[in-house]
């Protein structure tokens, strides 16, 4: 039963209104009711239903992010259907089409006709056990649990196909929010929340898919500094992904998990130090850090320690990062240029999936 929940992390972190939370917490109780009670068919129904709603918020991303394609694949539907898909305002609206009919939209995400024959099948499976056909289709856990994973394999490969999409939208709103003062929220955590995630119907596999983004394309843009400090905002406070920063160069390379290094630098510029980069770029893949900048890091981390000597009881603590490593890292700069990179990885102990 635990593997069933697999599913909320692909369902949206929030909804647009109460009623659309609401349904979908009361098919998750209706599911895990009928799961406890033995009443297997039913808790499969409810469980269907939710794998469904899943399904309507990726069409939905199609639709919101691929309008004109969206709107071409309608071809064929009644003119009144048509209105409706085009002038919806909650993914539920899908519902009008019937759910072997929905999954075509899949297309658009280059499925080809195998793939959206096997989402169907899902939906044929759901008809005979929803029927009074006599028959009792999941009178065992093995059973379900069984269905239950042939179901998050299809919603995985779902969110797989979704990459592109979702990689694209997230460029998109990086580079509409580079300037705090022409955007809708001048935080960026609330403009994180309110336009990316909200707006979107994002999940938590969404915005990992974001996390994991190769965003150097967007290094042109004027606002890139505030661009990147958008994506570790994302990576920091919105998901469990974690970020390593790998500093140096061929022959001496320097390991730091990515918040003691978000503290070394913090407490770097804090004491003074001012790159001739803006700091962001210190906390962007494949930075190449020039021998002036190289030089003053190595400095400012030198000036750091020997204030540290001066009150070393509970400098640790108070630095929060390895005192070992800061002076390593200070030493290493300080024989010229380096690069940073950045690998994005799960937490110790959590396997990723996907």
């Amino acid at each position: 039963m635990e593997e069933a929940f697999e599913l909320e992390n692909f369902l949206p972190l929030s909804y647009k209104s109460k009623a659309e939370g609401d349904y979908i917490a009361f098919l998750w109780d209706a599911f895990r009711t009928n799961y406890e009670h033995g009443k297997f068919q039913f808790a499969f129904l409810a469980y269907h239903m939710l794998t469904m709603s899943c399904v309507y918020f990726n069409i939905w991303q199609i639709r919101r992010s691929l309008p004109e394609a969206f709107k071409n694949a309608l071809i064929g539907f009644d003119l009144k259907t048509e209105k409706d898909l085009l002038d919806s305002k909650s993914p539920f609206m899908f519902w009008r089409v019937k759910e072997s009919t929905v999954m075509r939209f899949l297309k658009l995400l280059g499925c080809d006709d195998d793939y959206v024959s096997r989402c169907t099948s899902l939906v044929s499976e759901r008809n005979d056990s929803a029927h009074a056909n006599g028959n009792i289709y999941f009178n065992d856990a093995k059973l379900i649990d069984k269905k239950i994973s042939e179901v998050l394999g299809v919603i995985e490969d779902i969110e797989v196909h979704s990459k592109p999409l979702i990689e694209r939208c997230y460029a998109e709103f990086l580079k509409n929010s580079q300037d705090p003062e022409e955007r809708d929220y001048e935080d960026d955590p609330d403009q994180i929340r309110e336009v990316l995630i909200f707006g979107n119907y994002f999940s938590q596999k969404d915005v990992d898919v974001c996390v994991r983004a190769d965003i150097r394309g967007l290094a042109p843009e004027p606002g890139f500094a505030n661009i990147h400090r958008l994506h570790r905002r994302l990576r920091n406070e919105f998901s469990e992904l974690e970020a390593v920063f790998t500093v140096g160069r061929p022959g001496r390379k320097i390991k730091v998990p990515g918040r003691q290094w978000e503290k070394m630098i913090d407490v770097l510029t804090s004491n003074g130090w001012q790159p001739s980069i803006p700091v962001e770029f210190f906390f962007v893949h494949d930075t190449a850090v020039a021998q002036e900048d190289a030089a003053t890091l190595g400095k400012a981390v030198q000036t750091v320690l020997e204030e540290l000597q001066k009150t070393p009881t509970g400098a640790n603590q108070t630095m929060r990062f390895d005192i070992d490593k800061f002076a390593e890292v200070g030493s290493m700069a300080s024989e010229g240029i380096f690069s940073v990179w950045v690998a994005i990885k799960a937490p110790v102990g959590q396997i990723e999936g996907g």
